[in-house]
């Protein structure tokens, strides 16, 4: 019915039944709905319970006249004030130089350029000093953010002259990429330094100025992964946590994912970056893009996102990560297609001198194709380690030959001594292999990190056979510097043992077999003996043929013989 129509045409029939109906109300015949009732003056409380909704049935407001109105803020102009102050790390090069040019178009008129040399190229100075003649205050600062004192001095010397601070954008950065089969404490700490050390020191110096931001750049590749980038993903996924550590305790604070940037940074800056990201079917965010939704996330004010443009089903096709995992599943599954897998049923059928010119024209394509090269010049007695393939040209070319011929190898096959033709004859050999079951790893959200690391990879990992284990404990340093007690570990890693990791070699598969206690306290009491083994009876399970102790046991101990004789 059409209630509008009849109090224009039949005004006497409605409001009779509209009396009809409030006398039931009167008479308890009839009740309202559930509902809140809000007055006027309490609007944002009735708005913020409706954001939260955790009410039932209707939310209503009631306008009394003795309701005091509301003053409602103007929206502000933009996210950057002219009488404030803006620090920048890294602000002289790449992404930060660009964020400083954005931030002075916004209107700031103060700014301090932090990096660890002060020395600006020839053209980010000339624009300074353009600035500079435009009234506009710029400080290049030399300082190591990774250096507690020497952010506190920079701190302090700003509050003397300067606006306050209300914005501070963490952008400084480092890159040392290597397998992380490879990678030592100095890879991780020369990354770590600049990314993570810098935004905590920066936190800190903060922690009691009224900031309007605190932005953290992270990157995709704690979303996607990068391959000899595990230093890097590993700081970048501790901004984020450090954002989230902020937002907690009331301070401003957001970390943003940025995908490969098209017109500056480090992947605009490397060839051979800039093509594994092509081939991984992400594509460059311009300039335009960044900072519109920079802008965009600094007024929704929101703790943590990230930017980036994929063509998925092409990652899905370059990422074996991906592909395993549910994060991805809604956007990488590829439509049906019937001649999947036929190259790798093609190669397996065929005689074995055909098998081997098949697999050796199909190798020198994709090589040729990772190193920007002409196969028919790649002689077949180089050798693998003298291609000149770097841990990402490595990664992709693996990739590739998992996708097209369906045979697994060890990265470490890729850098070896083998010459092409004995690498080729190794891939051909095994084309006729049955491949080895792989395990589904179940995935949670971003809350469990911990509960990820410690209990939905390992019991991913469990699922793999072994040819080989080496018995281990964990680390004290979660105890002496993570501050975990023996309780929360017990309660992030469990009671049974668990295989952490593994590394494919020349030898086969070994599996890392963790002990969920830490050393000190292994050997307290009689635990040791049965955990023990349990770790060697996970390992046998697993297929292991070989286990060793000496990640558990020192050799100058008598524990040796005591395990000989269990």
């Amino acid at each position: 019915m059409d209630l509008a129509q009849l109090i224009s045409t039949r005004p006497t029939w409605v409001r009779e039944r509209l009396a009809k109906v409030l006398e039931a109300f009167a008479e308890g015949n009839y009740w309202p709905m559930p509902h809140v009732t809000f007055s006027s003056s309490r609007i944002v409380d009735a708005f913020r319970l409706m954001a939260q909704g955790k009410h039932v049935g209707k939310i209503v407001i009631t306008f009394e006249a003795s309701a005091r109105p509301q003053n409602v803020r103007a929206a502000d102009a933009g996210p950057i004030r002219p009488d404030s102050t803006y620090l920048i790390t890294g602000g002289l090069t790449g992404f930060g130089w660009a964020t400083t040019e954005w931030i002075v178009g916004q209107g700031a008129r103060t700014l301090v350029l932090v990096s660890r040399t002060a020395s600006p190229s020839p053209s980010v100075a000339a624009t300074v000093e353009e600035w500079r003649r435009q009234g506009i205050e710029v400080r290049v600062v030399r300082c190591d953010v990774a250096d507690p004192a020497s952010v506190h001095a920079l701190f302090k010397s700003l509050a003397e002259d300067l606006p306050p601070v209300r914005g501070v954008f963490h952008s400084a950065m480092v890159l040392h990429d290597q397998l992380l089969a490879k990678a030592g404490r100095d890879a991780f700490a020369q990354v770590f330094a600049p990314k993570a050390l810098g935004a905590w020191n920066l936190h800190r110096e903060t922690a009691t100025l009224d900031l309007d931001h605190f932005v953290l750049y992270s990157s995709c590749a704690t979303l996607l992964g990068s391959p000899g980038q595990a230093n890097y993903v590993a700081a970048n996924r501790f901004v984020e946590a450090l954002a989230a550590l902020r937002r907690s305790r009331g301070l401003p604070a957001m970390a943003v994912g940025w995908g490969p940037l098209a017109d500056f940074g480090v992947v605009s800056e490397r060839a051979t970056l800039a093509r594994y990201v092509e081939n991984v079917g992400l594509t460059g965010l311009s300039r335009d893009t960044v900072f519109a939704w920079l802008r965009f996330l600094l007024r929704r004010d929101v703790e943590s996102a990230f930017v980036l443009q994929a063509d998925w089903l092409r990652f899905g096709e370059a990422s074996p990560t991906a592909r395993s995992s549910d994060r991805f599943a809604a956007l990488i599954t590829p439509p049906p297609s019937d001649t999947e897998g036929e190259l790798p049923r093609h190669i397996a059928a065929a005689a074995p001198a055909e098998r081997l010119a098949l697999v050796s024209a199909h190798l020198r394509r994709m090589i040729a194709a990772v190193l920007g090269a002409d196969g028919a010049t790649i002689d077949a007695d180089t050798s693998m380690a003298n291609l000149g393939l770097d841990s990402l040209m490595a990664f992709e070319l693996k990739v590739k030959i998992e996708g097209e011929l369906g045979v697994v190898l060890p990265l470490d096959r890729l850098a070896a001594g083998d010459s092409l033709h004995q690498f080729e004859q190794g891939a051909s050999d095994r084309t006729t292999e049955q491949p080895r079951p792989s395990p589904a790893i179940a995935l949670e959200d971003d809350r469990g990190f911990f509960r990820i690391v410690a209990k939905s990879s390992a019991s991913a990992l469990e699922a793999l056979p072994l040819d080989a284990a080496a018995l281990t404990y964990l680390p004290d340093k979660l105890h002496t510097i993570g501050g975990l007690s023996d309780a929360q570990m017990e309660g992030l890693f469990g009671h049974e043992p668990f295989v952490s990791n593994y590394f494919e070699t020349a030898f086969g598969r070994i599996g890392a077999v963790t002990l969920p206690v830490r050393s000190g306290a292994l050997f307290v009491g009689d635990g040791a003996r049965d955990l023990i083994l349990r770790g060697l009876s996970l390992a046998s399970r697993r297929g292991a043929r070989c286990i060793s102790l000496t990640g558990l046991i020192p050799s100058a101990t008598g524990y040796g013989a005591a395990i000989e004789a269990w």
